[in-house]
């Protein structure tokens, strides 16, 4: 199966060039501020593509969607309603492959779908995971910042790093959220993909990844 990974695309996704594939994973920040403009753009978007199979899951930026809990169940109705597997913080098998997707991240500014460093929400990810989706990386795994607006630091969890050790059957892991991180990392079996399409700038000058499986 032939994967396309896309995350922090930003109200950009019209101008990324797409490769062909089975499945697309988009792993957040679609958006800028989930305003429902917004929200509308992406979904007309993301429903149009040719894929199969098509996931996502909200990030950091999707901070309408956050704090309006009827807005985020109409996205998730109109998600369903357009074959697109919208994931939050659970579980789905596609073409038997068992993918498991979520928005949380760490605490990293003010902003959507964040957990204080001190607290874990990882232990729900079942060993069996195949695929896994979260917004943020993992700890020292495409998560070091460029330091252009604070000292540079790994900002990946090292919750969901020390969880992931304890998923045998893991093939993929997809995130996103620090722009200028993005790449592909093969560790132990693992494929680590930072798909962030645009950079620190905003500017989408990432191409998506793709990945056979």
């Amino acid at each position: 199966m032939k994967v396309v990974l896309i995350s922090d695309t930003h109200n950009k996704h019209k101008q990324i060039v797409l490769p062909e594939g089975d499945m697309i994973i988009h792993a957040g920040d679609f958006t800028g501020m989930g305003r429902s403009g917004e929200v509308d753009s992406f979904i007309k978007w993301y429903s149009s593509l040719s894929y199969k199979y098509k996931v996502v899951i909200a990030g950091n930026h999707e901070v309408g969607l956050y704090q309006d809990n009827a807005a985020y169940e109409e996205f998730k109705k109109r998600c369903n309603d357009n074959n697109i597997n919208l994931l939050h913080h659970e579980a789905i098998e596609l073409n038997g492959f068992k993918i498991f997707g979520s928005p949380y991240t760490p605490k990293f500014g003010n902003w959507a779908w964040m957990y204080e460093r001190s607290n874990n929400p990882w232990n729900l990810i079942p060993e069996d995971t195949q695929i896994l989706i979260t917004h943020g990386p993992p700890f020292m795994i495409n998560d070091l910042t460029s330091g252009k607006y604070n000292p540079p630091e790994h900002a990946g969890c090292e919750h969901l790093y020390r969880k992931i050790q304890e998923l045998r059957k893991l093939k993929l892991h997809v995130f996103g959220h620090i722009h200028e991180a993005s790449g592909v990392t093969n560790r132990f079996g693992v494929t680590y993909v930072n798909a962030s399409i645009c950079d620190l700038s905003y500017v989408p000058s990432n191409k998506p990844t793709v990945i056979d499986l």
